[in-house]
């Protein structure tokens, strides 16, 4: 309590730092971190030098043993060849002991118990060597791992170097917006599991427990004899097969194989003809110029580009149409998707990108697009149906695997 007449005492004022130093603050961030980075990536090198090393070790001690395996198995053949020489004598002596001394049975007898002592001994060294070949080659290989993770290491942490080196401090400006925007794509990417994990659960789990609860059930028939074996076999197959045909495609979902094995085109096709038995209105695809194989991350980012705005238009657009259209042209590939759906102002959108917003997969197309240098155009308006482009150079692309 504060004795009568004397000032109330002043709250001391909290100083929140300014924007120009907040951000003198995540230039330094920045700056440590890719000095951790580096250090880290000259660690990694070391180890895969290591790695490396003892694989060259590893490889060589293998020969080396390969070649001893050789001579050792050209040995035991020779020791064989006088174990039976010499067990032959000793039975033609033991014929005929009486046109023999008893220093020519103990000599026989000597020569095959040492011939058989020998080749008891090169059997074993072939034993032990064997075991050791085995060990070398499980050790070849746990190198071989090493050494292929550790490339892998560095090739991620070189990515994320030029992305600290280069994007990060040329973006630092808006290092703000893309933060808030950042908790949206973490809450994306986990409900993305949470997705998957429900579609898993509920369908090739489930699948699967039934699959099990057949195959008993199969077992029983067989074991009792009464039952229809052949049609609990044949719902038994029915199962496996839906249960195939689910996962493939979850898998198709996450990463389509056929992106890799036949390019953008044939995939997009098979994607837009699966998702018309789907969705209420009429999607249309359409490929122009001189079709081509991509790198796999550009790939991998249009298809992408593709999926996230045909979720859009299936989730908010209420269209009744959509098109799809790839374009080849000299020196660019133009990915276009368009609807007549209800539209949307886009700049209200990307000024509302810090709160939570259905739109906000439009900034992930964005970003995806950039990453390979290419431009990224939203044309909308409210009533006016939508339009995405998306616009990649077909040289000089960059970061070909941040996409996928």
């Amino acid at each position: 309590m504060r004795a009568p007449g004397n000032p109330r005492p002043k709250a001391e004022a909290v100083t929140e730092p300014t924007p120009r130093l907040a951000m003198e603050r995540i230039d330094a961030v920045v700056r440590d971190t890719v000095s951790a980075v580096q250090q880290g990536k000259e660690k990694i090198f070391q180890i895969g030098d290591l790695a490396r090393e003892e694989h060259i070790r590893l490889t060589a001690e293998m020969e080396a043993l390969k070649e001893e395996s050789t001579r050792l198995a050209a040995h035991i053949v020779e020791l064989e060849r006088r174990a039976r020489a010499a067990r032959t004598r000793l039975a033609e002596i033991s014929h005929d002991f009486q046109s023999h001394t008893e220093e020519d049975i103990r000599r026989a007898y000597q020569a095959a118990e040492q011939a058989q002592v020998e080749l008891s001994v090169a059997h074993a060294q072939g034993t032990a060597l064997v075991r050791r070949r085995e060990e070398l080659d499980r050790s070849i290989r746990q190198v071989e791992g090493m050494v292929t993770k550790a490339e892998e290491l560095v090739n991620a942490v070189g990515l994320a170097l030029e992305f600290l080196t280069g994007r990060v401090a040329s973006q630092l400006a808006g290092l703000k917006q893309r933060t808030a925007v950042g908790s949206q794509i973490i809450e994306a990417q986990e409900e993305e599991r949470r997705r998957i994990a429900r579609e898993i659960h509920d369908g090739p789990a489930q699948a699967m427990a039934n699959i099990v609860l057949r195959a008993e059930i199969c077992e029983k028939t067989m074991e009792t004899g009464k039952g229809d074996l052949q049609s609990e076999l044949a719902d038994l197959k029915r199962l496996a097969k839906d249960c195939l045909k689910e996962v493939r495609r979850i898998i198709f979902d996450l990463r389509p194989m056929a992106l890799d094995d036949l390019g953008l085109v044939p995939t997009l096709a098979r994607y837009v003809e699966e998702l018309r038995k789907q969705v209420p209105f009429e999607i249309r695809f359409a490929a122009f110029g001189k079709e081509r194989r991509l790198g796999q991350g550009v790939e991998a980012a249009l298809f992408r580009f593709v999926q996230e705005a045909l979720t859009n238009c299936r989730k908010y657009a209420n269209a009744s149409q959509a098109e799809v259209r790839v374009e080849f042209i000299p020196g660019m590939v133009r990915v276009v998707v368009e609807d007549d759906g209800e539209g949307f102002d886009p700049e209200q959108v990307l000024r509302r990108q810090g709160k939570k917003n259905e739109h906000f997969g439009l900034l992930g197309m964005k970003e995806r697009v950039e990453l390979f240098d290419g431009t990224f155009q939203v044309s909308s308006a409210p009533g006016k149906g939508t339009k995405v482009v998306a616009q990649i150079p077909l040289e000089g692309a960059v970061d070909e695997s941040a996409a996928k």
